[in-house]
């Protein structure tokens, strides 16, 4: 049997239907003749598709050896068509992320990560040297500690997901669950393009997750409870769990999820792990010393004694707490009280902040004048003076005719205050996408975000050059865009009925509503057990029927199979 649990629905590994369609072989000639069947499936691909792999194989042949071919097999459950995919995939993400000089290295302290030995040190991403009660590894994040930046965040964490691959490694073949300490997540160092990034490398990389838990991210989750669901699939969001309380709660919740106190870092149990011991436990699963990988290093040289660099470290203590000051900063942001605790999926944990968002929404753009915005500074629930908008919509960022026109002034008239204006108005724009209460708001504020005025030419600059569609034509292709969007919602600008419409034609046994689900869709009143709620009373987040997203599913069904006829 293969040593990985396979990942059933979004796009990591497909439905259970098309896993249940592969028998998994049980014999080492079955497996040989399948590896056989994978290589010549690789060798028929076209070249312009396997750049990186060949590349790969033909500078360095033995991390593209049989063992390696064999972990995407027994990860797709020895479908040969899916192992070729997303192992040519994960050599164009390697490629795309390494560069060409360092992506046929092995990803280890002594390959492509030398250079990185300071990152790993910072242990704001750590893998840690024990496993759960039932064996899966756990990766920990302390937020409250400071990175590099998006780039360096994807290679720890690439990294560390290359070590499930290893098959020297005492990780080899085990599910993971993420841990995350979310106090030190604040407006200004939440990003989410090395989330994007990382969602995107896990998705072809031969490992699985099997819980996700966020702690202690009651004062920040509402204003970013929109990016995270956008890289969360549907069996992601039943395996999220959010744990709010005191430091007590927390740990007495993860407990109940399958966490010991002694795997838990001291930061929310009795874990201790300092930055020697940690990267000491590295080295040795990569069978290698930490004096060796110290003296080889082309970076600044290591510090072992426990002293930290302000640009590296946090302003902890030393037992990894933190300070009192810290503490004193931290407001209570929302209505409900500290010492409740919300072990709640991600669709129930949605569904509490419906009020916050709004309001969130709104209390954003007063940090904006701020310039480091933190949680200390973050407003309360009161109105602030009716003066800013109630919802995000209703406040859109700087056009781009706009923006031309400013930048089209002199550059020796180009001031300060209009550069710190325009990177005001960028963070404004991406806190919009980010808390836009459904897909069609960010498809509308995409287009928006497009329409220039007819009466502001669009000049070069020296910071941009602009080229755009004559005025009359573009404003006519966002004015039918937007009526489009809005007339209707489960059209292709909707990702999640894209994946609901591909669960179907895939496998045609299941029901519309499990390919709704499939797709990302959330009924919070679907599986209530009191039966009290009628079926044609269920509705979504965004307030829409499940017969209305069942009709909008059917007619997208009839449009694909009309437009394959068209095609034969």
């Amino acid at each position: 049997m293969s040593m990985f649990r396979p990942f059933y629905g979004g796009e990591k590994g497909g439905t259970k239907s098309q896993q249940d369609k592969h028998i998994v072989p049980t014999s080492s000639e079955e497996r040989k003749l399948l590896l056989n069947q994978l290589k010549c499936r690789l060798s028929d691909t076209p070249h312009e598709l396997k750049a990186a792999y060949a590349h790969a194989q033909r500078v360095n042949s033995k991390i593209v050896d049989d063992d390696h071919l064999l972990l995407f097999l027994e990860y797709d459950n020895f479908d040969v068509e899916a192992a070729s995919k997303n192992l040519l995939r994960y050599w164009e993400n390697r490629l795309s992320l390494w560069g060409e000089s360092d992506f046929t290295k092995p990803i280890t302290l002594r390959g492509a990560m030398r250079q990185y030995l300071d990152d790993v040190m910072g242990m704001y991403v750590q893998l840690l040297p024990v496993f759960t009660p039932d064996g899966s590894a756990i990766i920990h994040f302390d937020t409250r500690k400071n990175v590099s930046g998006d780039g360096t965040m994807v290679k720890l964490m690439v990294y560390i997901l290359q070590r499930f691959m290893d098959k020297s490694s005492k990780y080899y073949g085990r599910s993971l669950a993420v841990l995350s300490n979310g106090s030190g997540v604040t407006l200004s160092n939440f990003s989410t393009g090395w989330i994007s990034q990382v969602t995107r490398h896990y998705s072809s990389i031969p490992v699985t997750s099997n819980s996700i838990h966020l702690c202690h991210t009651e004062k920040v989750f509402p204003l970013v409870m929109g990016a995270i669901k956008v890289v969360l699939d549907a069996a992601q969001r039943d395996e999220f769990r959010l744990h709010d309380g005191n430091d007590q709660q927390v740990a007495e919740s993860l407990c109940r999820f399958g966490f010991d106190l002694d795997c838990i870092p001291t930061s929310l149990g009795k874990l201790e792990l300092n930055e020697e011991d940690y990267m000491r436990g590295l080295a040795a699963d990569e069978s290698a010393e930490l004096e060796d990988l110290i003296d080889t290093a082309p970076s600044k040289p290591l510090t072992l004694t426990g002293q930290t660099s302000p640009s590296v470290w946090s302003p902890l203590s030393a037992g990894g707490e933190e300070s009192s000051g810290r503490q004193e900063q931290l407001i209570d942001m929302y209505a409900h009280q500290a010492d409740i605790v919300a072990q709640q999926s991600f669709a129930v944990a949605e569904a509490m902040y419906p009020a916050m968002q709004a309001v969130s929404a709104s209390n954003v753009f007063n940090l904006m004048g701020s310039a480091s915005p933190t949680i200390s500074n973050i407003p309360t629930l009161a109105a602030p003076r009716g003066a800013l908008p109630q919802t995000i919509s209703q406040c859109l960022p700087l056009s781009l005719g706009q923006l031309a026109s400013l930048q089209s002034i002199q550059r020796d008239q180009y001031s300060m205050t209009q550069q710190q204006h325009f990177q005001q108005q960028q963070f404004q724009q991406q806190f919009q996408h980010q808390l836009a209460p459904s897909w069609n708001h960010q498809i509308a504020l995409n287009a928006s975000s497009l329409a220039t005025p007819s009466n502001v030419a669009v000049q070069s600059s020296p910071l941009h050059s602009v080229i755009t569609k004559p005025q009359a034509q573009q404003k006519k292709t966002v004015k039918k865009k937007l009526s489009r969007s809005a007339k209707h919602p489960g059209r292709t600008g909707d990702q999640r009925m894209n994946k609901a419409v591909q669960a179907k034609l895939n496998d045609s046994d299941i029901s519309l509503i499990d390919a709704l689900l499939s797709g990302g869709f959330v009924f919070p009143d679907l599986d209530k057990e009191d039966k009290t709620t009628k079926t044609a009373d269920v509705k979504d987040l965004e307030g829409i029927s499940i017969y209305q997203r069942r009709n909008q599913l059917l007619r997208r069904l009839r449009l694909a199979k009309e437009k394959e006829k068209k095609s034969m």
